[in-house]
């Protein structure tokens, strides 16, 4: 049912494949009809059609994207103006009207007995003459502000959103008010402690049409710097030999000239009082490890006495190592660390079953990049030992070589030219699936095999060599299935 099998003349006597059986969907039905068939000798299975309706003329229901002969699937149904729920269309009967559902008219109110904050002028809902929420429009009434909005649950309506609207006063200082200008209520006014001020700024908007009160922000207190500067700072950009200042006005550094490292903070605690500094430390020293192997320390002679900065310690890669040399100073006065440097080696004089292209000349084994060589397969691996030896590689070993099997059915082996005279690698040998006549066409991707799978086999051709000098085995090419009959879904 649903569907038109004119083209598609199929029996037990007179089976047809796929590309044979061409559906149509049946009248008062529409969709893409689709044909399989999934077995040999077998039944075809229909699908893609659906019953077909026209839109009924049920009031409260908006059929615009529903016009003419429509499956559920092409019909979209929307509740009408006035009305609200989730409208749901169903088609029982092919060639029938719609069954619609889910739609009720929306709850009828009066204004409420007080809307102070509000100004109803367009909702005009009165006992004998109730609105809708589509119907009532409100917004906040002067010195109110906000965004109004409006329920109506069947009696009264609710208004929510307006609240004291207030401006600021005439003094605003310790305050940042540039994002409270106007007449605004006390969720639209930002505030902030302006510069040279510091806490929680807060503000209390009391009445309609009133003035802001604002509060939480402090002056800052001022200090001056200490007679003498600690050692390790630089206060040059905080002169308070003229005037006090606040944390805002000082600015301070570390003082790098003598090799101190850090986040330099001045702190002024009391009103009037001396600013305190920290942040700042001596820059670590360290020594040499007791083994230095890899390394040549020339440029950086430290000792248990002698200790050197991270910045005055400069090594290399000895030789016999190969890297980037890097040395750290982690603890003060403890010993330095070296890294970088690994083991260097040279090529093998053979390399057979490698391609040594990217391991010329020393190299340590992050630098040393090989392959197996054409005729070879496998994982190579490479290993250095011994600081200026040679490097070890394993992992490679020779590919098979096969000849063509006895038999190649389903396979055009034309690209495969592999006898036992003149054995192939199974990277030179390619394959295609073999076509013949009554047999369905069935296309595959061209990521799985890059070929067409013709008449009388589908499939993916895939051939492999288990060993050396045994025959290929092909696989991925079965023959096409063809059916008699039909069961139609």
């Amino acid at each position: 049912t649903g569907y038109d099998a004119a083209n598609c003349a199929a029996t037990s006597v007179d089976r047809k494949t796929v590309r044979q059986c061409t559906m149509a969907c049946a009248a008062n039905y529409a969709g893409t009809p689709t044909v399989a068939c999934t077995s040999t000798n077998g039944v075809f299975s229909f699908g893609g059609c659906s019953r077909t309706c026209t839109p009924p003329s049920t009031a409260g229901y908006d059929f615009s994207g529903c016009q003419g002969a429509k499956t559920t699937g092409q019909c979209s149904v929307t509740c009408a103006t006035g009305y609200q729920g989730t409208a749901l269309d169903a088609c029982a009967t092919a060639g029938g009207t719609f069954s619609v559902s889910g739609c009720t008219a929306k709850p009828t109110c009066t204004l409420p007995s007080s809307a102070t904050m509000y100004d109803t002028t367009s909702c005009a809902a009165t006992s004998s003459s109730t609105l809708n929420v589509d119907q009532c429009t409100v917004t906040c009434a002067t010195n109110y502000a906000g965004t109004a909005t409006k329920t109506c649950g069947g009696n009264a309506f609710s208004f929510n959103g307006c609240s004291y609207a207030c401006t600021l006063p005439s003094t605003t200082t310790g305050y940042d008010v540039s994002g409270c200008s106007g007449s605004k209520s006390t969720s639209q006014c930002s505030l902030s402690c302006a510069s040279g001020y510091y806490g929680n700024p807060s503000k209390t908007c009391s009445a309609a049409g009133g003035t802001f009160a604002l509060s939480g922000c402090s002056a800052l207190p001022t200090c001056t710097t200490p007679t003498t500067i600690p050692a390790g700072y630089t206060a040059t950009a905080c002169d308070t030999s003229s005037a006090a200042k606040n944390i805002q006005q000082c600015s301070m550094s570390c003082d790098t000239s003598n090799h101190y490292e850090g986040t330099a903070t001045a702190t002024c605690s009391t009103n009037g009082g001396t600013f305190t500094f920290s942040g700042c430390t001596a820059k670590k020293v360290c020594h040499l490890f007791s083994s230095t192997t890899g390394y040549v320390t020339t440029n950086c002679a430290a000792t248990t006495s002698a200790r050197l900065r991270e910045d005055q310690c400069s090594v290399t890669c000895a030789t016999g190592y190969a890297g980037t040399a890097t040395d750290g100073c982690i603890v003060n006065t403890g010993a330095f660390t070296f890294s970088g440097c690994a083991r260097a080696c040279t090529l093998p004089s053979t390399t057979t079953g490698y391609d040594v292209t990217n391991c010329q000349g020393t190299k340590n084994s992050a630098q040393c990049t090989v392959s197996c060589a054409s005729g070879y397969i496998g994982s190579p691996s490479d290993t250095c030992d011994t600081a200026a030896g040679t490097h070890a590689f394993s992992g490679c070993s020779v590919a098979p070589q096969c000849e063509l099997p006895t038999s190649t059915t389903g396979y055009i082996t034309t690209g495969c030219a592999a006898t036992t005279a003149n054995k192939l690698y199974a990277s030179q040998c390619t394959m295609q699936c073999d076509t013949s006549a009554m047999y369905e066409m069935n296309t595959i991707s061209s990521g799985s095999c890059g070929v067409t799978c013709a008449s009388g086999y589908t499939g993916t051709a895939s051939p492999s060599c288990p060993s050396s000098g045994a025959a290929f085995t092909f696989t991925g090419c079965t023959s096409g299935s063809v059916a008699g009959g039909a069961v139609r879904a």
